[in-house]
Parts: structure tokens; sequence; C-alpha cells
């Protein structure tokens, strides 16, 4: 009967010392690989829609077509793309080859916009359109960490840039 009683908390002790590095290093592939997804899925976004941008060029709109691009065409080609992406978290640099910017911060702000872009005088073939997107992703790792500011440093901002030359 004293065995018995002087293993009543090995249990207890081994799930510790086993069980929440296992808990904490499955929480972290999973918010890595989340987080590599969300990285991949902006890059691939941004890329998708600066070619978009870029074959609705001075061309297009020549034969009479009204097919150029607006700033809610290019919302809803990133937002469509970007299945990983919260759009209210996204923000997005548009520059012209004269090198104005245009921006969505966030994403959602040029929904629905009718506004031209590039302009027409910027619009013409050969003319280099570019696109910057940043986004903000949470690390969930941070609440393993003992310090009081859990939000402001689980977060980090990855970037994507994309460039094309209109083509036609």
């Amino acid at each position: 009967m004293k065995i018995r009683n002087s293993r009543k908390g090995n249990s207890l002790i081994e799930f510790t010392l086993v069980g929440v590095p296992l808990i904490f290093l499955a929480i972290s592939i999973t918010s890595a690989g989340l987080n590599m997804w969300q990285f991949h899925n902006l890059a691939y976004t941004v890329d998708l829609t600066t070619r978009y941008v870029a074959s609705h060029g001075n061309v297009c709109t020549q034969t009479g077509n009204s097919c150029y691009t607006t700033l809610g065409s290019i919302y809803s080609v990133m937002s469509k793309t970007g299945m990983a992406l919260d759009p209210s978290k996204v923000n997005v640099t548009l520059t012209s080859a004269s090198g104005a910017n245009t921006t969505c911060q966030p994403l959602t702000n040029c929904s629905g916009s009718s506004t031209q872009w590039p302009s027409s005088t910027d619009n013409a073939i050969g003319n280099d359109v570019k696109i910057t997107a940043t986004y903000k992703l949470i690390n969930p790792i941070i609440m393993f960490f003992p310090d009081g500011n859990k939000t402001a440093s689980g977060q980090f901002t990855v970037a994507a840039t994309a460039r094309q030359r209109i083509l036609f």
C-alpha cells in the first residue's frame, strides 16, 4: 500500500514535463504554417492583381469597351484571390508610371469605387504599374509569454510587391 501512495502524482508530473511542451510545439507549428500560408497568399494576390491591371491597359479601352480597371475591380480581384487574408487588414499602395500613389488603407476602402486606375495618362503600353501590399500577422505563441503586452508584441507585418508593364 505504501508503494501505491508514493506514485500518486507521477502522471501529473509526467504530463507537465512532456504534455505542455508538446502542446506548445503543436501550436507553434500550426501558427507558423498559417502565417506562411497568409504570406504566400498575399504575394500571390499582389502578383495576380498586378497582372490583371497590366492586361487591361490602353488598347482595352480604345475599341469602345469600358474594360479599364477601377479601384473597385482591383478590390474585387484582391479579395477573391486572397482567401487567407482579411481585406480589412490589407493595406495596398498602387503606384502608376508617373509615380503617383493611390492608397487603399485598408483594402475595403476601395470597395465599390469607380475611380479609374491607372489614370488615362499613365495607362499606355509599356508603362509600369506597381502594387505593394502589407498585412499584419498575429502569432498566437505570444500567449505563452509572461509579459503583459500580449497584443502588440504578437503582431508582425509582411509585405509583397509586384511590378508589371502594361502589355496592351
